[in-house]
């Protein structure tokens, strides 16, 4: 890990709702919806310095880092058929549920 090697930190970033900006399943972004723009939001967290000379390691202590700046479960919106197909990336069909 180049980070781990190099001593530089790592800054661990969350970012909800850019699925709804740039769905997988699409080929381009969705930048033509100026009235009623998606609502994104990013939570940058403290810099973490990679002391494991394990890399796994290191990955999960990022990955943790990363999901204490996600919403809370309870404040997490339940996703519509809509939003998970959005998912999927392009030529992909769904599962039926």
């Amino acid at each position: 890990m180049l980070a781990r090697m190099s001593g530089a930190p790592v800054v661990p970033m969350g970012l909800w709702g850019t699925e709804a900006v740039w769905p997988r399943s699409a080929r381009v972004p969705a930048v033509w919806n100026v009235l009623d723009p998606p609502t994104v939001r990013v939570r940058a967290g403290k810099p973490i310095r990679l002391r494991s000379a394990n890399d796994d390691t290191a990955v999960r202590s990022v990955m943790r880092a990363i999901q204490k700046l996600l919403p809370d479960e309870p404040d997490r919106p339940r996703p519509t058929a809509e939003e998970i197909a959005r998912t999927y990336p392009h030529g992909v069909a769904t599962v039926a549920q």
